[in-house]
């Protein structure tokens, strides 16, 4: 990335304090893994070779795309009806920091040591339709009785400068997925209900349907919130019980004529669905809050595991499978992703993973680390399963445990973040590359090479 176009986008993203590191599409993330060859493993033999990529080096490849929708940079998203479903990617890194006064009147300075990402927005075939300009990028999802479904908009944020007021200039826009319209930069946060968005911002709160793109505004006067309110009730919406639609409305603040709002009595919702602005008593509120929670992750449904010796039994309704676990400590963890499952060892300056088919309990590898990638478009295809060989490089196998590609070591304390979407796989550190895969046609559609300039 040159320095002279980095800059420019540095400018705008260095007002925003503490920015998180978020991932194309709401990604799932690993930490580095280590893998051990095959002959450090008792247990049946399997069909892949976990050695055979050991003493190998990968060599970073060179950037790659699909060309570019517009022959110029392309600060924003064009609305177009031809694109097809866009996929975000990594496109640069900065570096973001924060100034605040103190108690005292004096003026404080934070200096963000991790290098944040940039994202732009490209076709599944890695054709470049926004440059990198947005803090974040992703799919909307849902989540209902333990479930995540995608909606088929995308969440994009930006930063400025006029925009700093209660969110540190951060703002929220909402596109459809496949780039044929899009709103303004022009909301502080947004909440998700089946297939709809609800979002908040200087304007008031906004609905809109993920498919139609339809919406509708309510204005913060008709929510009975006034200009002198305003602040206090945003900072509850972000702090104090979040931006939620639950089944009795949206948390729009508490009785601001209490001097300190955890005493107040009384709690201002709105439900969108009758566009009614009621008051409630805040244990009520609480009350549908906590049962909201348990609808969507209902405590059934979760795997448990039973130590008999170094036999775990693992358990969920009428599902039940034995591991056996060489040399298992005191404190272990598992997860399963059927048709596999890993155990876990935690040392105090290390930990083995065992990873295993749930089917005949037979051991495959052990490894430093396991991570299960799962395609949350296609719900039925199995998991990739993200590993690393004892020189460092990782590399994902499919459910058939054949490899599909490998990545070299990471340097310092750079992690390795992944994620799968309708058979797209997006793999990028924080610190040197993002790629993109289509695991279907085996082919890289997108790479580039991440750094901060000379």
């Amino acid at each position: 990335m040159k320095r002279t176009r980095l800059t420019a986008l540095a400018l705008a993203v260095l007002l925003l304090a503490g920015c998180a590191r978020t991932s194309p599409g709401g990604a799932a993330s690993s930490q580095p893994a280590g893998s051990a060859s095959a002959e450090e493993v008792s247990g049946p033999k399997v069909q892949v070779d976990w050695s055979r990529l050991e003493g190998e080096k990968p060599v970073r490849q060179p950037d790659l795309d699909g060309g570019r929708w517009y022959e110029g940079y392309t600060d924003r998203l064009i609305p177009g009806e031809d694109y097809g479903p866009l996929v975000p990617y990594v496109g640069a890194l900065t570096y973001s920091f924060s100034t605040w006064t103190d108690n005292s009147g004096q003026i404080q300075h934070y200096y963000s040591p991790w290098p944040d990402t940039l994202y732009g927005l490209m076709t599944r075939e890695g054709k470049v339709v926004t440059d990198p300009v947005y803090l974040s990028a992703g799919q909307a999802e849902f989540s209902w009785q333990n479930e995540s479904f995608t909606l088929p908009v995308l969440l994009l944020s930006r930063v400025k400068e006029e925009w700093k007021d209660f969110c540190n200039g951060r703002r929220y826009a909402v596109a459809a997925q496949d780039g044929s319209w899009i709103t303004d930069f022009e909301f502080w946060t947004y909440t998700t209900r089946e297939d709809e968005v609800l979002l908040c911002g200087p304007g008031g709160v906004t609905w809109i349907d993920a498919v139609s793109g339809s919406r509708q505004d309510w204005s913060w006067e008709f929510l009975g919130v006034t200009g002198a309110e305003l602040p206090s009730v945003v900072e509850q919406i972000m702090w104090l019980y979040g931006f939620q639609w639950t089944d009795a409305g949206v948390f729009l603040g508490t009785d601001t004529q209490t001097r300190n709002i955890l005493d107040a009595d009384q709690v201002r919702v709105f439900r969108p669905e009758t566009t009614e602005v009621v008051w409630i008593s805040r244990s009520e509120w609480e009350e549908h809050l906590s049962r909201w929670s348990d609808q969507r992750w209902p405590p059934a449904g979760y795997w448990e595991g039973r130590r008999e010796g170094d036999r775990i039994a693992l358990s969920k309704g009428d599902q039940s499978y034995t591991l056996t676990a060489p040399q298992l400590g005191d404190s272990y963890s598992f997860e399963v992703c059927e048709p596999f499952a890993y155990l876990c060892d935690f040392r105090e300056d290390s930990s083995t993973y065992w990873l295993y088919r749930l089917s005949d309990g037979a051991l495959l590898t052990q490894c430093d680390n396991i991570s299960f990638v799962t395609d949350s478009i296609r719900p039925g295809s199995g998991p990739c399963i993200l590993v690393r060989s004892q020189d460092g490089s990782f590399t994902f196998y499919n459910k058939n445990l054949e490899p599909l590609r490998s990545f070299p070591a990471l340097s310092g304390n750079a992690w390795l973040y992944c994620s799968l979407r309708d058979g797209l796989l997006t793999v990028w550190d924080d610190q040197t590359f993002f790629g993109c895969y289509d695991l279907d046609a085996g082919t890289c559609v997108f790479y580039r090479t991440l750094d901060l300039g000379d």
